[in-house]
């Protein structure tokens, strides 16, 4: 109803909430802070798609983002603790950083790339979220509908490659070229 308000009487509003699904849904700019200080502002797809800092990662979407540490070496991002290891999307990633991956952006895929066991699921109706370990890395992956799936099924998947984030050992966002 806000919404609809601040669109048919044209007016500014000023919404504070501590909900990310109300600021991304309602807001046409968004100013995330942090201690009182603003972490980034933006568009929801800004927020979203390019968090500035893994704290502004983490806030929003849902299921959470997956952030695992990762290490550079001869021309691949390599996940610590699994065998999962994506070609680096540029030479000057630094040697360790940390790896965003939204559980949307994990595709199951029978010829997949990547394996893993399914240790958890939660039908939530509309979706599904997995809980897929690779090694000792357990990532979340949201799948839609009411998945089918047993406790230790083997599974393939390919991980959207133009969707990952890269963060620094400052927790800041390093921008990368695919």
């Amino acid at each position: 109803e806000l919404k609809h308000l601040q669109k048919t009487q044209g007016s500014t509003t000023l919404f504070v909430t501590h909900d990310q699904v109300e600021a991304l849904t309602m807001a046409d700019r968004i100013a995330v802070l942090n201690e009182g200080r603003i972490i980034q502002q933006g568009t929801p797809d800004d927020i979203y798609d390019r968090p500035a800092t893994t704290f502004v990662a983490q806030l929003v979407g849902s299921p959470r983002i997956n952030l695992v540490d990762a290490v550079r070496d001869q021309g691949r991002v390599a996940i610590k603790g699994s065998q999962l290891a994506l070609e680096a999307p540029r030479a000057s990633l630094p040697a360790s950083c940390q790896l965003g991956i939204r559980p949307e952006d994990i595709k199951l895929d029978p010829q997949g790339r990547f394996g893993g066991r399914i240790v958890l699921t939660e039908p939530l109706g509309v979706e599904t979220i997995l809980h897929l370990k690779s090694g000792q890395k357990t990532l979340l992956c949201l799948v839609p509908g009411m998945a089918r799936f047993r406790i230790g099924e083997e599974i393939h998947f390919n991980i959207d490659r133009e969707r990952l984030h890269f963060f620094g050992p400052d927790d800041k966002r390093i921008p990368v070229e695919a």
